[in-house]
């Protein structure tokens, strides 16, 4: 992310993380604008007057929201339940209990399909959606929704084509055309988007609470008529960070589905690009992949009669001529 100035500019960092900063900025410099060293800073926004303040406070968006795209792998990881309010071997329990669950349903509904009883169509469509949800065994599923959905996504290769997707993703994008790409990280800054809305709506929550609960045992603001509205307002935050998250777990289904058609499109060009073939029997294939994982991962030598030798340069039509032909 630090690497380039330009992709600190570009269209999915603005909607991922400059965005949600400069919205939540002028919600907390509108709704504290009572405060002495606030009302010169709301002032200016509002009259549009003041060039020095008003570039340093965008400096200052601008900045917070490259802090929040350095920390946007510790926020995904909160959220998927690796440590924080989500985490925890109870919630995996009450998650794999409901994962069980859906697969006794499912297979119930495979008999009814089996016995006429419910339509073919409407089975796979139910199906498909739980697989947007949920990964496809119980040991990989995590503490919270949201992880589970990106475990799905993680998963899908290893299941499918026995290929370790956290280890070959870097180097499938060698692969993956540039338009192909930008459709990936479009999705991905979309997630990006409502997962920093979430956490900076509960800064503003727990901002505004504090301030209503300071507010009625010390009287050291210079208007005290802002301290219902900030009730009003840590609520409204709170609303809005469960809106948030709900976006979130609705955008990372469809991020899901742009990852997923990734491997169903290039993954046999990355074997292609490192002169190997896949066989073409589906258990074949999926050895040859998961040799190949183990190759990449662990540096494991790979069967020999999976290369494919190298294409020599076509010859050329015209005789070449002799450096010492005058």
């Amino acid at each position: 992310m630090l690497s380039s100035l330009s992709g600190l500019a570009d269209r999915n960092f603005v909607v991922g993380f400059l965005l949600p900063t400069l919205i939540a900025a002028v919600l907390l410099t509108w709704l504290f604008q009572g405060y002495a060293f606030v009302a010169p800073i709301w002032e200016t926004l509002r009259s549009a007057d003041g060039f020095a303040s008003l570039t340093l406070f965008v400096l200052a968006v601008w900045c917070a929201a490259v802090l929040l795209a350095v920390f946007n792998v510790q926020l995904y990881r909160i959220l998927e339940g690796y440590y924080g309010p989500l985490s925890g071997k109870r919630r995996i329990e009450r998650y794999k209990r409901k994962f069980a669950a859906e697969q006794t349903r499912f297979i119930a509904l495979a008999k009814d399909v089996d016995e006429g009883r419910y339509e073919r169509g409407r089975y796979f469509g139910v199906y498909a959606k739980s697989q947007l949800n949920y990964p496809l065994k119980a040991e990989y599923v995590k503490p919270s929704r949201f992880g589970n959905i990106l475990s799905s996504i993680e998963t899908y290769p290893l299941e499918h084509y026995g290929a370790d997707g956290a280890t070959l993703w870097p180097r499938l994008l060698s692969v993956v055309p540039e338009s192909y790409q930008r459709l990936i990280d479009s999705a991905r800054a979309e997630v990006d988007f409502f997962v920093s809305g979430l956490f900076l709506s509960l800064l503003l929550c727990c901002v505004c609470l504090w301030s209503f609960l300071w507010s009625l045992y010390a009287d050291w603001r210079d208007s005290s008529g802002f301290m219902w509205l900030h009730l009003i307002a840590s609520i409204a935050f709170a609303l809005a960070a469960v809106l948030a998250y709900e976006g979130a777990l609705i955008r990372a289904r469809g991020w899901g589905h742009a990852v997923r058609s990734a491997y169903d499109l290039f993954l046999s060009g990355l074997g292609k690009q490192l002169g190997y073939e896949e066989p073409a029997e589906a258990a074949a294939r999926k050895q040859f992949w998961i040799a190949f994982s183990s190759m990449v991962a662990y540096a494991l030598p790979i069967d020999g009669r999976y290369r494919v030798a190298p294409r020599l340069p076509p010859a050329s039509s015209k005789p070449r001529r002799s450096p010492d032909t005058v």
